[in-house]
């Protein structure tokens, strides 16, 4: 679990956590909420993790999509 905030890898992780989430039954959607906590490592920052969200969204594998501020963690 150590290597799992090992952005350089993330696009990958999300990629094969869809796959998976897509294979499973029964079909359910998902909410996916992405809390910045240190602006430079954002995962939202990286065009091609939200090329993966969006076609994931597209497909309907993801319901909700939401970036929001560590102080907004309430607000979700």
């Amino acid at each position: 679990m150590s290597d799992f905030f090992d952005f350089d890898q993330w696009s990958e992780k999300i990629r094969v956590l869809f796959i998976n989430w897509t294979n499973r039954v029964p079909q359910k959607s998902l909410s996916l909420v992405i809390v910045i906590y240190d602006e430079e490592n954002s995962l939202d920052k990286n065009d091609e993790n939200i090329k993966i969200i969006n076609k994931y969204t597209k497909l309907g594998i993801i319901k909700k999509f939401k970036v929001t501020d560590f102080d907004d963690e309430y607000n979700i």
